[in-house]
């Protein structure tokens, strides 16, 4: 059974900074594959656009501290 958007959100809260570049790198490489099997899968291709819109925003944001 998948756990709920909640209950997501709270362990993703609870992994500590050195965990957090591996769930990251994992999730990447899971779309990836995705990628790799099919180039034109909606699902994959939706995440690295999400993906590319954070990075973005994030370094907007960061940019914005200076």
């Amino acid at each position: 059974m998948m756990r709920s958007q909640n209950d997501l959100w709270e362990a993703l809260g609870s992994v500590g900074e050195e965990e957090a570049p591996h769930v990251l790198t994992k999730l990447f490489a899971m779309y990836d594959e995705l990628i790799q099997l099919d180039p034109g899968n909606q699902e994959a291709l939706n995440f690295f656009k999400k993906l590319d819109n954070a990075l973005v925003l994030t370094a907007e944001c960061n940019l914005n501290r200076r």
